[in-house]
């Protein structure tokens, strides 16, 4: 285990390009010898690099040398496991995607450990270089609730019937897994690109996730169950949830609860999101209908999260507000005349592909620690 400062330098080398020992002895609050010890450590671990030379002070004196991590150091890949598609990235700790794939496919107990063991076997050459293996880890996004590394609850797929890091192990033993939960993972995303301290995600996709942030810390709740806002109940008495009650969010905003609303409306079935976004586009009115419900829906849920949390900003993962230009106009418009309630709201720059870098933050900032 790397010691406490150790842990401190990589993180606000991970957050700054570059940075003295002077800079890292002033902003971290600790004195220059320990400073100074932990640096020579990471050096001698090749993690940190010296880089260059720095202004002078205004009083004259020995320039500084930087330092910045050695981003090619350390490798990770990136799972996000869903219902029906399983993607990943392998990323170095500069956040460089190397390689990105999506594969259609039902996920189940059955085949999940085979799937993951064959991003893992087929992208050696993208980790292995020279002869050196420089994969650090894999973190693995669940839609479901985690807690110890393991999957406590999945509602739309049975994964948590088996021990999946433990299955795992038995293939790759060599291999340290991280699972999170994937609303989570793009929590963890937004705030290191923003450094926002208080920010919330909402992930749509089947179900409807949040990742929460709060003063900096990944809110994670007592059980696991922090951010589960698809169960929140904004109609009462309004539509069954196959979580048991009735009127939950994701029965309202959910992609899965807008393709069920659109069919019910239309002899004409869709079975996909890009279906409902083409015929929005051409104007059909039952497609119309349904996106506007949806922003009615997520507008109530949002002024929820709003009241609860405060966040500086909300960040809205889905296909209707990628995809739609004026979707995130409309909800913000929708929150503040409805609630009065004035509030950032965005997409990710990396859009769909938020919850894999969150995933590869989350294995750095586990690498560090061990």
């Amino acid at each position: 285990m790397r010691n406490e400062y150790q842990v401190l330098i990589l993180n606000e080398l991970l957050n700054n390009i570059k940075k003295s020992r002077v800079d890292l002895s002033k902003d971290l609050k600790i004195n220059k010898t320990s400073i100074s010890s932990s640096v020579s450590s990471l050096i001698n671990e090749n993690l940190i690099t010296e880089v260059s030379v720095g202004e002078a002070s205004s009083k004259g004196g020995r320039r500084p040398i930087e330092l910045t991590l050695n981003h090619e150091y350390a490798y990770f890949i990136a799972i996000d496991l869903s219902r029906d598609y399983i993607s990943y990235c392998i990323c170095n700790m500069n956040f460089d995607i190397k390689s990105y794939d999506i594969k259609r496919i039902n996920i189940s107990s059955e085949n999940v450990t085979d799937e993951i063991g064959e991003i893992i076997s087929q992208t050696q050459e993208d980790y292995i270089i020279a002869g050196d293996n420089k994969l650090k880890g894999v973190s693995i996004a669940i839609h479901g609730i985690v807690r110890d590394n393991r999957v406590i609850f999945t509602p739309n797929y049975d994964i948590d019937q088996i021990d999946l890091v433990a299955e795992l192990k038995e293939v790759f033993p060599d291999i340290d897994f991280n699972l999170i939960n994937e609303s989570n993972a793009a929590a963890l995303c937004e705030y290191y690109i923003t450094q926002i301290d208080n920010l919330t995600t909402i992930n749509v996709g089947s179900g409807v996730g949040s990742g929460i942030i709060i003063d900096g810390k990944l809110h994670k709740g007592n059980r696991g169950y922090g951010g589960e806002i698809g169960h929140m109940i904004i109609v009462p008495d309004g539509e069954s949830c196959h979580c048991g009650n009735n009127g939950c969010f994701e029965r309202y905003c959910s992609t899965s609860a807008d393709i069920d609303y659109y069919n019910t409306l239309s002899d004409d079935k869709i079975s996909t999101s890009s279906e409902l976004i083409d015929r929005y586009f051409a104007n059909d009115e039952f497609a119309i209908n349904t996106v506007e419900r949806n922003i009615k829906y997520m507008s109530i849920g949002i002024n929820n999260i709003v009241k609860t949390i405060d966040p500086a900003c909300v960040y809205i993962n889905s296909d209707l507000a990628y995809n739609i230009p004026f979707y995130l106009k409309k909800v913000s418009e929708n929150v503040i005349s409805t609630f009065g309630q004035p509030i950032a709201i965005e997409v990710s720059k990396f859009n769909d592909k938020s919850t894999l870098i969150g995933c590869i933050y989350h294995s750095i900032i586990n690498f560090f620690e061990k």
